[in-house]
């Protein structure tokens, strides 16, 4: 018996399919994984040594300059709308507490102990005597 050949219908539907498939743009799948390198990255893995771990020091600082500067940007209005008044009211809370406290000074009512200044001179701590041999 001879092979059956598709019908009309078929046929036509598969055509059109190869027309619309044909119109539309052609996707590659994706791999997953390492991929191919080009040169320049080749090169950049023969750079070894010394001034090489400097570069990438160099570039690791100033990233994290680039970082620290962002947040300092971020923080520094805040900084400002929250820190002058606040500087303000304790400067002006200095102030009026310096004007309430009485100036310092020595206290007529309370009489000095006579003796050096730092009360009395004790005698230095006994020294223990040298052990003699066995």
């Amino acid at each position: 018996m001879p092979p059956q050949l598709p019908n009309r219908a078929v046929l036509s539907a598969v055509c059109r399919n190869r027309r619309d498939d044909a119109s539309r743009p052609r996707y590659r799948p994706r791999r997953a994984g390492p991929s191919r390198q080009d040169a320049s990255t080749a090169e950049e893995e023969a750079d070894l040594g010394f001034l090489a771990g400097l570069g990438g020091g160099w570039t690791a600082f100033l990233a994290s300059a680039r970082v620290l500067l962002t947040v300092l940007d971020a923080v520094l209005p805040f900084a400002v709308v929250i820190g002058v008044p606040l500087w303000l009211l304790l400067l002006r809370r200095r102030r009026v507490r310096a004007r309430r406290t009485p100036p310092a000074g020595p206290s007529p009512a309370v009489p000095t102990p006579p003796g050096p200044p730092g009360g009395p001179v004790s005698a230095p701590p006994p020294v223990p005597a040298a052990r003699s041999g066995p």
